[in-house]
């Protein structure tokens, strides 16, 4: 519900076992996808600890099973891979794209897939835990995470739902492979969910918002189908009671700090997402509401570029780009020195191809979300957060080119509720 949605905003980030063991999982099913039966542990498993040092030793409830579980779901992988590329007549290996992010205005969703072939004929999710066991089916949850994907290809890029092959993939099990269909009346319902919780967010960004909301939230308010399970009474609710402590226990000089501010981190996060009156060009949303030209006079677009070279590491994955302005389909009634890009090295930006008759839109696009580390005069270079195996992701037809533009990412938002939730769990030294 939007109040569970509420709840996590501020609930305390902890690293688990499982989540490093989903972050491994996502690893190694690039590998398999890429190397097939070659695909080695020890080597993926030395890349990805340099890449999460911190997260795997503070991670207290982390033992040797690790490794065990992890190699079970390599096995697992290479079984089912092996599956899909001799069984589905949609895959193409040379189309496979990893992490791939979408923007939907339809929906007013974004998402990013696990795996995704460039002619969206096969899409296939990963889930590295549990699986509804007892019925031997799908997880709720990750079915209507899958459904909203499929909503956004049709809606996004016409594509009819039986036109692709969708599955959930759980590789916790040998036989994890779940062939999954549409389901309409789910897809209402989860958008119906998706517009109360904007209409939640909207509300906290209001004066005396957060304090009304939060302040109501009880764990009978976020019980809503009235579960008297064992799962509820012995589990969830006492995590609930526990996180809600602080809150009740707060004097009201500690309260009246958390929720003014929680109010403010809550309107900035809105106005970063569609952003506001008085600053032009501003928020995510500029991307599809401001005009080219606006885009061009804000420095916040770098079109008309064209791949110079694509860097590689030793497997010959593609790791970074380094674009260039082209000047042959740059618009001969715009000179590039009249537009100083809005851009700088460490930013985050979402990098596309679109058809040069016809002007950028991100919505319309396939995007790969970077980080800039090399920018000079019409000259950029980024390094991407999903490095990708399939050098044909990147081919460049004649009558298209590459558009760069700012990325969003509410996660930094996320750190600053739970950042004021700590205020008022601390202990009383520290809170002076």
């Amino acid at each position: 519900s939007e109040k569970n949605h509420l709840l996590d905003k501020f609930s305390p980030k902890v690293q688990t076992r499982a989540t490093l063991l989903g972050n491994l999982a996502s690893q190694l099913l690039d590998e398999t996808v890429n190397h097939g039966d070659s695909a080695d542990y020890v080597t993926a498993v030395r890349k990805f600890f340099r890449s999460a040092p911190i997260d795997i030793t503070t991670c207290e409830d982390m033992d040797a099973r690790f490794h065990d579980d992890a190699k079970m779901q390599l096995a697992n992988l290479k079984t089912i891979i092996k599956r899909v590329q001799t069984e589905d007549r949609n895959y193409r290996k040379d189309k496979v794209m990893l992490e791939p992010s979408f923007v939907c205005e339809t929906l007013g969703l974004q998402g990013r897939m696990d795996l995704l072939q460039s002619d969206f004929s096969l899409l296939m999710e990963q889930k590295s835990g549990k699986r509804d066991d007892f019925n031997h089916r799908h997880q709720t949850q990750h079915y209507i995470q899958m459904l909203m994907y499929l909503a956004m290809l049709h809606y996004g890029f016409g594509k009819k739902n039986d036109e692709i092959s969708a599955y959930l993939l759980y590789s916790k099990y040998p036989d994890g492979l779940m062939r999954e269909s549409n389901a309409p009346e789910v897809v209402a319902k989860s958008i119906r969910l998706r517009n109360r919780i904007v209409t939640q967010d909207l509300a906290l960004a209001e004066p005396g918002g957060a304090r009304r909301i939060i302040g109501a939230l009880t764990p009978e308010s976020l019980n809503l189908k009235q579960d008297t399970s064992k799962l509820w009474t012995d589990y969830q609710r006492p995590l609930i009671v526990k996180l809600l402590t602080p809150l009740n226990k707060a004097s009201k000089e500690e309260l009246d700090y958390f929720y003014r501010f929680f109010t403010f981190v809550a309107r900035e996060n809105i106005m970063n997402r569609v952003g506001n009156r008085i600053k032009e060009n501003s928020g995510f949303a500029s991307l599809w509401t401001s005009s080219l030209e606006e885009r061009r006079r804000a420095g916040n677009i770098m079109d008309c570029m064209r791949i110079d070279r694509l860097v590689t590491d030793e497997d010959g994955t593609v790791t970074a780009i380094e674009l260039v302005r082209d000047d042959t389909v740059y618009d001969d009634a715009l000179s590039s020195c009249e537009y100083l890009p809005n851009f700088r090295v460490g930013d985050i930006i979402v990098l596309y191809k679109y058809n040069t008759s016809l002007e950028p839109d991100v919505r319309k696009a396939i995007e790969h979300r970077a980080t800039i580390y090399s920018l000079a005069d019409n000259r950029v270079s980024v390094r991407l957060r999903a490095p990708q195996r399939s050098r044909e992701v990147f081919g460049t037809r004649e009558g298209y080119a590459w558009a760069v533009e700012h990325d969003y990412i509410d996660s930094s938002f996320g750190a600053q509720y739970r950042a004021l939730y700590s205020l008022l769990s601390t202990n009383a030294s520290r809170k002076k």
